[in-house]
């Protein structure tokens, strides 16, 4: 009898302890947390009223760290898209600049001018590109994926900055088809030529490799600088 009794009085002495216990198990930033309720004012009830401030606490916190969440990602997304827009603008800054500079000391060809506004609106069309997709919550453009000749871009690439770094290009004769979207890669060998330019150092002339070997069903793109 003094057993069952001793059994029952202990249950029911570590009933509340066993039970504040498991709400703390469950407590996560994840999901709302609700708090306790205990009518009491004794050593338990202490430790509830510590427990609800706490939530209370952890609430405000989630609140904050949410905020900060969102300005972080926005800040990203800024910046991402600030590198997204420099990339035309700087070959249609150096595009200009060679216009002007070959209409002063010399007159510029036919041929040379209209390779340098077709440029120009390529530039100008990838542009107008990642403004749409900023518009539906900067979202990259949705690939349009058809076979395309990696040559033709990778030299298209080349033509924008060769006025700023030495590039040589090994690439093989034959065409370099591939499945892929067009303006993305155009603007990924055009950010990958910028990085180089960007990052050269003033003490010596900058020199890009442009490499493509076949790898059985794939083509591998190496970008070299010195």
């Amino acid at each position: 009898v003094l057993l069952i009794f001793s059994f029952l009085i202990s249950k029911w002495l570590t009933a509340p302890i066993e039970f504040i216990t498991s709400t703390l198990q469950k407590t996560s930033l994840e999901k709302s947390n609700q708090p306790i309720n205990w009518r009491s004012n004794d050593e338990i009830g202490l430790m509830v009223n510590s427990y609800n401030s706490m939530l209370v606490k952890l609430q405000d916190s989630k609140v904050e760290l949410e905020r900060m969440q969102r300005e972080q990602a926005w800040r990203e997304i800024a910046q991402q898209v600030a590198h997204e827009i420099k990339n035309p603008l700087t070959p249609m800054k150096l595009t200009l600049q060679r216009m002007m500079r070959n209409m002063v000391i010399e007159k510029q060809s036919t041929d040379k001018t209209e390779r340098a506004v077709a440029s120009l609106l390529e530039q100008v069309e990838l542009l107008n590109t990642i403004a749409s997709s900023f518009s539906s919550f900067a979202k990259m453009p949705m690939a349009v994926v058809e076979t395309i000749d990696l040559k033709i871009l990778i030299l298209q690439a080349v033509e924008l900055y060769k006025e700023e770094a030495n590039i040589k290009v090994n690439l093989p004769e034959k065409n370099l088809e591939a499945k892929a979207d067009a303006s993305i890669l155009l603007s990924v060998f055009s950010n990958l030529i910028l990085n180089a330019v960007q990052a050269k150092d003033d003490t010596r002339n900058l020199l890009l490799m442009i490499k493509v070997n076949e790898l059985e069903a794939y083509w591998e793109i190496l970008f070299e600088d010195n």
